[in-house]
């Protein structure tokens, strides 16, 4: 995407909001790499499963689906993610 700030609008019309949200997504994303580790599933034989590349189609555009485990990075986070369910 050439500028993608222009989902937040220009001139008098940007989202006031725009900054708060940017930085809550990146503590967010943060959040999640710091607690989890994202990884490739495997198949049968133990090879990576590897994801196509392709994406959907339309306004929203999103990669398709695909296969990846997302495990606690240590027993602290574990242990903190299941007090909190």
């Amino acid at each position: 995407m050439r500028d993608p700030s222009a989902a937040w609008g220009f001139g008098r019309r940007i989202c006031p909001g725009r900054d708060m949200a940017q930085w809550s997504i990146w503590i967010c994303i943060a959040s999640v790499l710091a607690t989890f580790n994202l990884t490739k599933s495997l198949d049968e034989q133990g090879v990576p499963i590897e994801p196509s590349g392709e994406y959907t189609s339309g306004l929203g555009s999103y990669p398709v689906p695909h296969q990846c485990d997302i495990l606690p990075r240590s027993e602290a986070a574990r242990a903190m993610i299941l007090s909190a369910a």
